[in-house]
């Protein structure tokens, strides 16, 4: 039987947690799935892992590459994939069992839709807490996903893999949010809906590439160069400029002086800051922390009363 999923797995050193992924995947009560692994030239024990399981599951297959990136294998896997949905999973996290089921419901109920996304449960390991990614994106998404109300998150989506092919794949330069990226330009393609509630455990344990905050700005940085018009077009100036004083900021609190001024270089390609309208939203902003900042004190301070003097 031909699958109609697909659930697409970049894999790069995550022996540890790939058993547990695949396990999620072999879990679903939706049965009708291929799910493809795509190495992208681990160093671990993590092949093994997969191998073994492919022995005892025929519907995971395993694709390995050299060492080219996360998007490179998705876009593997992408190209390998024989299902008409497409859906893409970190291998640290998980799917709940009835995930794929619960958004198949709602892709049958609407045959225009194109992508259908779901709540994610968010298990930081480090502080022992929970929490939850409750977006709600339905419709034509744009505005939503440019201005920050919006974000989908790879693991959260499945995808109609026509649109994925229409649009180009996907950016294999982008350095960071490279989900922001496949859904800016997924939305102006795709209708979207989403199943509200849970389907996804996304899990920090302080090794993901969005803990680099280096990396970070300069995903921001390339995807407000790339988008620049969208932006422009979709956002107030004012929105815009704020964003740009934020954006700043984090540039500002880097390490690498070295990498602080490459990085400002292209920042200043983005917005003039010698404005007195930036310059007067830079003013609020540094004020607005400094005040959090503040309050941030004296409300541990107070909390503590061994160490109030």
């Amino acid at each position: 039987m031909q699958p109609l999923v697909s659930i697409v797995i970049p894999l790069y050193n995550r022996e540890h947690f790939i058993s547990d992924t695949l396990k999620s995947v072999r879990s679903q009560t939706f049965e009708n799935w291929e799910c493809i692994v795509v190495d992208d030239g681990s160093t671990d024990n993590g092949i093994k892992v997969v191998e073994q399981i492919c022995k005892e599951d025929s519907r995971i297959k395993l694709i390995q590459q050299t060492n080219n990136g996360a998007q490179s294998a998705r876009n593997n896997g992408i190209k390998a994939a024989k299902g008409k949905w497409i859906n893409f999973l970190d291998s640290d996290d998980t799917f709940f069992s009835e995930k794929l089921e619960s958004q198949l419901v709602k892709i049958n109920q609407d045959d225009q839709v194109d992508v259908v996304t779901c709540y994610s449960e968010i298990v930081n390991k480090v502080k022992q807490q929970k929490s939850s990614f409750e977006w709600k994106t339905k419709g034509n998404i744009l505005k939503g996903i440019l201005d920050g109300t919006i974000y989908v998150d790879y693991n959260c989506a499945i995808i109609r893999k026509s649109k994925l092919v229409e649009m180009g794949f996907l950016d294999e330069a982008c350095p960071s949010f490279q989900e922001w990226d496949t859904h800016i330009r997924l939305a102006e393609i795709s209708k979207y809906d989403y199943v509200p509630k849970p389907l996804v455990s996304y899990y920090i344990h302080g090794n993901q590439i969005s803990s680099n905050p280096a990396r970070a700005v300069k995903g921001r940085l390339y995807l407000y160069k790339k988008h620049a018009d969208k932006f422009k077009t979709h956002l107030s100036n004012e929105s815009y400029l704020k964003k740009m004083v934020q954006l700043e900021s984090k540039i500002n609190v880097l390490n690498n002086s070295e990498e602080k001024t490459k990085l400002h270089k292209i920042f200043s390609e983005l917005v003039n800051q010698n404005t007195a309208k930036y310059n007067l939203l830079r003013m609020k902003f540094k004020s607005a922390k400094a005040i959090n900042g503040y309050k941030s004190f004296i409300y541990n301070k107070l909390k503590t009363p061994s160490s109030i003097k």
